[in-house]
């Protein structure tokens, strides 16, 4: 094991050695801040290359990883992308100016699973992922995105914020996510998407389990040793879970502001991913979880009505005792006239 681990780290070496740069004058959207063996980038007019934490990306590269590859991305405007195994983005469109604010991000997904935490475009209703039979528009908002290899098929994971969803071909039909733990899935560019349903605990922790890696282990920088081939995405069956609560009329969840800090070229907004995903478990085990029926009120037993007892009423005070009258003193003697 020992062998093949050394094998492969040199193998690896010596492609990003080898690996060749993009055109002079190519746009950069963003850097990659963490990676597993193995991720791959193609850029416009140049060979694909490996991708390691710390490289820069550029607008129209073409993204993909193998069975074991993992990829997180930070794009200028702190868009945060992470792609799980056998997962394949073009970075179709990123414009950002940042002293007026303003640009847009266009992601095509071609298959496989990834998570999406809007930046500063998304706030502003600019970032859009694009299926090859949805168009997902998000805002201020953090999604998972599972694609299906073979027929595109797409479901929609909500997290956080606001999530639009429309099949591409019937633009006019739209679903509005707006709850955290909802979903819902088009099947094909030409059938509307399905009503929002509750996510499923396994499911979700299927998908959760491809982007961190066996055992939910945190995407960690660029590993050159040999990792285990993750599960294939679910498929995902938009009714199983029931319906849920219509996008227009479920409660907003609080957006998610912390911004994505790089320290050493390494990500650092997973705590704020890791709270939207903790949140949206805990509405999915509380949506799983009857609630207990309330039992009825007792009712009073019948009889008559008891009376209020009387009002003592208070003995009247005591008269005060006469005031004794002093008897009238003596009159003196009189007096003896003298003969």
């Amino acid at each position: 094991m020992r062998t093949r681990s050394t094998l492969a780290c040199t193998m690896l070496l010596a492609a990003i050695a080898l690996s060749p740069r993009p055109a002079p004058g190519a746009e950069i959207a963003g850097m990659t801040t963490a990676a597993t063996t193995m991720a791959l980038g193609t850029p416009v007019a140049a060979p694909t290359r490996v991708l390691v934490a710390g490289v820069d990306v550029f607008r129209y590269e073409r993204l993909e990883t193998n069975d074991g590859g993992r990829l997180h991305l930070l794009f200028a405007d702190r868009t945060a992308l992470t792609l799980g195994p056998r997962s394949e983005v073009v970075l179709d469109e990123f414009v950002y100016d940042p002293v007026a604010d303003t640009g847009a991000i266009v992601l095509g997904a071609a298959r496989g699973v990834m998570r999406f935490v809007g930046g500063r475009l998304s706030k502003q209703g600019a970032a859009t992922i694009v299926t090859p039979v949805a168009v997902i528009g998000i805002r201020g908002s953090a999604a998972l995105i599972s694609v299906d290899p073979a027929t595109g098929a797409t479901t929609v994971y909500h997290l956080n914020g606001e999530v639009t969803v429309h099949a591409k071909d019937v633009p006019e039909q739209r679903q509005r996510l707006l709850r955290s733990g909802s979903g819902v899935h088009v099947a094909t560019s030409r059938t509307p998407p399905s009503a929002p349903f509750r996510v499923d605990p396994e499911d979700l922790g299927q998908l959760l389990n491809q982007l961190e890696g066996p055992a939910g282990a945190a995407l960690a920088p660029t590993q050159l040793g040999d990792l285990a081939p993750a599960a294939g995405p679910p498929v995902v069956q938009a009714m199983a879970a029931g319906p849920a609560t219509t996008g227009d009329t479920a409660e907003q969840a609080p957006a998610i502001s912390e911004p994505v800090v790089l320290v050493g070229g390494e990500a650092q907004n997973t705590a704020a991913q890791q709270r939207a995903e903790e949140a949206v478990r805990a509405q999915v085990a509380t949506d799983a979880t009857p609630s207990p029926p309330t039992p009825p009120a007792a009712a009073p037993a019948p009889g008559p009505t008891p009376t209020s007892p009387p009002v003592a009423t208070p003995a009247p005070e005591p008269a005060p005792p006469p005031v004794a009258t002093p008897a009238p003193e003596p009159a003196p003697p009189p007096v003896a006239t003298p003969a």
